[in-house]
């Protein structure tokens, strides 16, 4: 059986305390089926849906940790 990888993303806010324990700033950023946080900080959670496309081919160096 083969197994197909499938990136999903959806919108995540990070908040003032999760900014302070993450050391980014806070607003809205692009999140991965894992969790991961990617591309941001967006002001709204509408423009941060509109990177999805552009944050699937994105070099995960950029992927924050």
């Amino acid at each position: 059986m083969e197994m197909i990888a499938v990136n999903y993303f959806i919108p995540y806010y990070v908040n003032d305390v999760q900014s302070d324990d993450r050391g980014i700033k806070c607003g809205w950023y692009t999140m991965d089926e894992c969790g991961k946080l990617g591309f941001g900080p967006f002001s709204t959670a509408s423009e941060c849906l509109g990177t999805g496309s552009q944050a699937k081919n994105a070099p995960t160096s950029k992927w924050l940790h």
